[in-house]
């Protein structure tokens, strides 16, 4: 069985090909790009696909085009995961879960059923850092949203006169000796002071990473910890099992 999943989220649209539950192409189409030549050319070059599923966080408008692009060239109808406020031992305690984003649900939905100590602490960090804290029972306590790195250091730029700053990776979150590194520094630093407080609300947790940013943050994180760059697709996939 060959299956396309999709992560729209607000900055790009991930995608995945999967054969017999296995991983065969996967790449990434920005959203400032003219992302639906690039997408209904990829499409055009898969063949047979047998399902299509997907997360997204884009938007109604997002969700229909995609829908009709599918359905146009392969004759399917799009899977669109929703959140279920319960499932699969998770809990949400959110106000209103359905306003959560699915990619960060499907992110947990992942982690929890990975996780062997139970407590684990979900972190996607890319354009936004979010930090998403699950217990040990499988009760969300709830997340964070803060500023990405590179969105940070933008607001230092935009606001502030003559700094200058640097986009490229940072491995160290030593006191900077130039202003440069001060900034880069400190920006990874804020990131890495936020994930491991909420690591000393258990004795055994498990900090699931995903996003541009993880290879800078893993080294400094104090609890054990997993890289999973295919959180949310590994989150569709276990949706879809059970649909």
């Amino acid at each position: 069985m060959k299956i396309l999943e999709l992560d729209s989220g607000n900055t790009r649209l991930k995608w995945r090909v999967l054969h017999n539950e296995r991983p065969i192409h996967q790449g990434v189409f920005l959203n400032t790009e003219d992302w639906e030549v690039g997408f209904n050319a990829l499409l055009s070059n898969i063949g047979m696909l047998d399902k299509a599923r997907a997360s997204i966080v884009s938007g109604t408008d997002r969700s229909q085009l995609l829908a009709s692009i599918i359905r146009k060239i392969f004759g399917i109808e799009l899977q669109i995961i929703s959140i279920r406020p319960i499932w699969r031992g998770l809990q949400l305690q959110y106000e209103n879960p359905l306003k959560l984003g699915v990619d960060r649900w499907l992110a947990m939905q992942a982690a929890w059923n990975h996780s062997s100590s139970g407590a684990c602490i979900i972190v996607d960090s890319g354009t936004a850092l979010t930090v998403d804290v699950i217990d040990h029972q499988g009760v969300h306590q709830g997340g964070f949203i803060v500023p990405g790195q590179v969105l940070m250091k933008k607001a230092l730029l935009t606001n502030t006169a003559e700094l200058g700053i640097s986009y490229e990776p940072t491995a160290s979150i030593e006191l900077g000796n130039k202003t440069i590194d001060c900034i880069n520094h400190g920006v990874l630093a804020m990131s890495v002071s936020l994930i491991n407080a909420q690591t000393e609300r258990y004795d055994d947790v498990t900090v699931y990473l995903a996003g541009g940013d993880a290879p800078q943050l893993e080294p400094h994180i104090r609890a054990r910890s997993i890289y999973m760059s295919d959180m949310v697709m590994n989150g569709l996939a276990l949706a879809d099992r059970e649909n």
